[in-house]
């Protein structure tokens, strides 16, 4: 009764219909519009919705069987139900305006980038190696959107953390300036899912080359 159970459930999804997932802004913007485009041109009959939100929305959502799986940078503690699928390990990069990269003030703000309500969160180790540098540095800014980190930086508000691919353009246009460039930064963004549940077929399908992309 469970295999057919799932391969009705994997059935309904070949031919179309939604495929139903969440993201935060920085991930649907940054990383998935190529992907999506693959899809949509191999299943002209599905229709794509990507919730955005705080990663304990999604765990909710998830929960609540409302999306499939999510993709998230910073995951809170699970419930047992859930579960991390996959992780693609991407670089960062500690980026200020170029325009203030002089400015001991701009250097010294640091944007937080973990969860508004992750009130857990004590240490920052990207934090710590700035402060290296900068003693003063401390986080000013908290925010848990990547893409108003990114504006903020750009505006010269203060120095972020932020995942190669949303400033590699700006860097290499000389717009900003990497600090600590010597550093290696990488983290990881989770698939997170609900714990030994099959994926549909078009979730597959995604994931299939969303993979593809990190190879």
């Amino acid at each position: 009764v469970a295999e057919i159970e799932v391969g009705l459930k994997r059935k309904r999804h070949q031919a179309g219909g939604p495929l139903l997932f969440g993201a935060t802004d920085a991930i649907t913007t940054y990383f998935l519009p190529e992907t999506l485009k693959i899809l949509l041109t191999k299943y002209p009959k599905i229709l794509p919705t990507v919730m955005i939100g705080t990663a304990t929305e999604m765990c909710s959502l998830l929960l609540a069987n409302n999306i499939e799986f999510a993709l998230l940078f910073h995951a809170p503690v699970l419930p047992v139900e859930l579960e991390i699928r996959r992780q693609y390990a991407l670089p960062f990069k500690l980026v200020v305006s170029s325009k203030e990269a002089k400015s001991k003030s701009v250097c010294s703000t640091f944007i937080g980038s973990r969860e508004v309500e992750d009130v857990s969160t004590k240490t920052y180790p990207t934090l710590k190696k700035l402060q290296l540098t900068h003693p003063n540095a401390s986080i000013r800014i908290s925010t848990n959107s990547l893409c108003a980190h990114r504006a903020m930086v750009m505006s010269g508000m203060g120095v972020s953390i932020l995942p190669e691919a949303m400033v590699k353009n700006e860097i290499a246009s000389g717009e900003l300036i990497c600090l600590l460039p010597e550093e290696n930064f990488s983290f990881n963004m989770k698939l997170i899912c609900k714990r030994d549940e099959p994926f549909s077929e078009l979730s597959a399908r995604f994931i299939e080359y969303f993979d593809k992309s990190f190879l």
